[in-house]
């Protein structure tokens, strides 16, 4: 009877370490369930973390490009001002420098023009004083004839009588 008691608490005690270790085994099971399942939430959480994170970084690098993409659009717009002020600048130094050439042989050709108009003048008031000259010396001359006729015209009218009263003396005397 002892035996046998003992025997049924040894099966009892059987029973209760198998119950015990199925019961374990079951928690050990649902433990590694929740830990798979646990570990999973947070491999899908990560992922969907690092897919928000890959998002968001594409998206930065997207609007740094387009940012990026503005301002060397900015600065070759600038860069094209630049040329076209300078080209700008050229050509009205061009401009400029065309425009003072012009002035510069505009005053030698009038420069040019006074000088000749001064000789021409200079020639007309020489030729002018010439034929003054000349008409003095005429009028002198004229004045000199009609003084010298003045002064000869009495004499010759003397001489000639004269010559008329010797003429008629020596024809007086012939015939005497």
């Amino acid at each position: 009877a002892v035996a046998k008691q003992q025997a049924l608490v040894d099966v009892a005690s059987q029973e209760r370490a198998g119950a015990i270790g199925v019961s374990e085994q079951q928690r050990d099971r649902e433990v590694a369930v929740a830990t798979a399942e646990k570990d999973r939430e947070i491999g899908l959480a990560t992922q969907r973390r690092a897919q928000e994170v890959a998002v968001a970084e594409a998206e930065k690098d997207r609007r740094i490009g387009v940012r990026a993409a503005a301002q060397e659009q900015d600065v070759r717009v600038e860069q094209l001002n630049a040329d076209e002020a300078v080209g700008r600048n050229l050509a009205q130094q061009r401009v400029a420098e065309s425009d003072a050439q012009l002035r510069e042989a505009r005053a030698e050709f009038q420069k040019q023009a006074e000088t000749a108009e001064a000789l021409a003048k200079a020639s007309v008031a020489e030729a002018e004083a010439l034929a003054l000259a000349k008409a003095a010396a005429a009028k002198a001359k004229q004045v000199e004839a009609a003084k010298l006729a003045e002064l000869e015209a009495p004499a010759k009218a003397e001489k000639a009588r004269i010559v008329v009263e010797a003429a008629a003396r020596a024809e007086q005397a012939r015939l005497v």
